[in-house]
């Protein structure tokens, strides 16, 4: 019992700082006028399977924190077969078609971030106070790159592909991109790959 207890107060405790040191980060940051608005962002969650288990709490989380910051929230899943033209493929390739059918259901949106069903924001912050400080921190130009990707950390298929010579790993479980005609291209090419040979691809 004592154990316990003193893991949850060692938790908060570690909790507590975290999110203070995130606070720091924005410590006097102040967005620009071309910057989004909570309300331009959507936030998209996407399984096959029912709203059941740990990605049921996710969605919750994740609704209401978009409510509580003004974003746009949608949550698709798809209980048939994941297909891809005559091709049958995994479940995983069904959520890159729910990023291409998010602009349809959210077309006012001007940015979409799609979240894993695993993957919870637990910031204090909108994401349009987060996208605006990494804009002004990488001095990121949304018109020539209009889509982000979460970067992997260090593991047995990062490692793996640093030795192909990629210079970054990928992460598809948390991506950005713009409701616009370049944002939109990227992630309907990336579907339409889905049924691209094996053999195409530089991976062993």
């Amino acid at each position: 019992m004592f154990f316990i207890h003193y893991f949850a107060v060692m938790l908060v405790s570690c909790l507590f700082r975290l999110c203070e040191s995130g606070e720091q980060v924005f410590a006097g940051f102040k967005a620009k006028r071309d910057d989004l608005s909570a309300s331009d962002i959507g936030i998209i969650q996407f399984d096959t399977r029912p709203l059941t288990d740990y990605w049921e709490a996710s969605a919750r989380w994740n609704k209401a924190y978009a409510q509580y910051h003004g974003h746009k929230y949608v949550y698709m899943s798809m209980q048939t077969e994941c297909k891809c033209g005559e091709y049958l493929v995994s479940p995983v390739w069904c959520k890159v078609k729910a990023m291409v059918h998010a602009s349809d259901i959210l077309p006012r949106a001007k940015a979409f971030v799609f979240l894993d069903s695993d993957a919870v924001v637990t910031s204090n912050h909108s994401l349009a106070d987060i996208v605006a400080y990494m804009r002004h921190d990488l001095q990121w130009d949304l018109r020539t790159r209009p889509v982000a990707f979460n970067q992997d950390g260090p593991g047995w298929s990062c490692k793996h592909t640093m030795e192909l010579g990629f210079n970054y790993c990928f992460n598809s479980g948390t991506v950005f991109w713009l409701n616009n005609d370049a944002g939109r291209n990227i992630v309907r090419e990336w579907w339409n790959s889905c049924a691209d040979p094996y053999e195409s691809s530089v991976f062993p």
